[in-house]
């Protein structure tokens, strides 16, 4: 992958790219143990898991995406 950016993105470009890429990896991978505990502190072993939201949660049309997301989650 890293050489493909290269060639389209150019070297300094390509490297910003990866980098970012791989602090995204780790953060997930941080998240991923976390909910991982928080489900064994609750006892389910299925939590609802909402993604990164673009916003903050500030007002009744955020919430009510929130509600949606979880609802979705929980099939």
């Amino acid at each position: 992958m890293a050489a493909g950016l290269r060639d389209v993105l150019g070297e300094a470009l390509a490297a910003k790219v990866g980098r970012t890429w791989d602090e995204h990896r780790e953060r997930a991978a941080r998240d991923a143990v976390a909910v991982a505990g928080l489900a064994r502190v609750v006892g389910d072993p299925r939590p609802a898991v909402v993604a990164a939201l673009d916003g903050e949660v500030f007002d009744l049309p955020a919430l009510a995406a929130v509600r949606d997301l979880l609802v979705a989650a929980g099939g």
